[in-house]
Protein backbone atom coordinates (compact mmCIF):
# COMPACT_ATOMS: atom_id res chain seq x y z
CA UNK A 1 0.00 0.00 0.00
CA UNK A 2 2.76 2.15 0.50
CA UNK A 3 3.94 1.74 -2.75
CA UNK A 4 0.27 3.00 -4.26
CA UNK A 5 0.75 5.93 -2.26
CA UNK A 6 4.21 6.42 -3.40
CA UNK A 7 3.17 5.80 -6.91
CA UNK A 8 0.06 7.80 -7.07
CA UNK A 9 2.27 10.77 -5.46
CA UNK A 10 4.69 10.69 -8.49
CA UNK A 11 2.21 10.61 -10.88
CA UNK A 12 0.09 13.52 -9.36
CA UNK A 13 -3.15 11.74 -8.92
CA UNK A 14 -4.81 13.02 -5.88
CA UNK A 15 -7.61 11.04 -6.40
CA UNK A 16 -5.17 7.81 -6.25
CA UNK A 17 -3.42 9.36 -3.17
CA UNK A 18 -6.68 9.53 -1.50
CA UNK A 19 -7.52 6.19 -2.40
CA UNK A 20 -4.68 5.05 -0.90
CA UNK A 21 -4.17 7.24 1.94
CA UNK A 22 -7.83 5.61 3.59
CA UNK A 23 -6.48 2.12 2.72
CA UNK A 24 -3.82 2.69 4.93
CA UNK A 25 -6.24 4.57 7.47
CA UNK A 26 -8.09 0.76 7.77
CA UNK A 27 -5.23 -1.15 7.67
CA UNK A 28 -4.31 1.09 10.61
CA UNK A 29 -7.53 0.63 12.67
CA UNK A 30 -7.41 -3.01 11.57
CA UNK A 31 -3.52 -2.91 13.33
CA UNK A 32 -4.89 -1.07 16.55
CA UNK A 33 -3.29 2.02 15.28
CA UNK A 34 -5.88 4.38 16.10
CA UNK A 35 -3.35 7.74 15.95
CA UNK A 36 -1.74 6.20 12.91
CA UNK A 37 -5.18 5.81 10.69
CA UNK A 38 -6.49 9.40 12.26
CA UNK A 39 -2.84 10.75 10.47
CA UNK A 40 -4.07 9.41 7.01
CA UNK A 41 -7.69 10.24 7.34
CA UNK A 42 -6.68 13.80 8.31
CA UNK A 43 -3.73 14.14 5.00
CA UNK A 44 -6.70 12.56 3.32
CA UNK A 45 -9.16 15.12 4.41
CA UNK A 46 -6.39 17.90 3.25
CA UNK A 47 -6.22 16.93 -0.07
CA UNK A 48 -9.81 16.66 -1.01
CA UNK A 49 -10.23 20.49 0.90
CA UNK A 50 -7.38 21.70 -1.08
CA UNK A 51 -8.28 20.02 -4.72
CA UNK A 52 -11.42 21.19 -3.70
CA UNK A 53 -12.92 18.09 -3.90
CA UNK A 54 -12.61 15.12 -5.65
CA UNK A 55 -14.29 13.30 -8.66
CA UNK A 56 -16.38 10.48 -8.18
CA UNK A 57 -16.08 7.37 -10.45
CA UNK A 58 -18.66 6.54 -12.38
CA UNK A 59 -20.98 3.73 -12.52
CA UNK A 60 -22.26 1.94 -15.22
Amino acid sequence: MAAALESARRRGSATDEVRALRELAELADALGEAGRAEEHRAEAGRLVVLRGGLPTPHTS
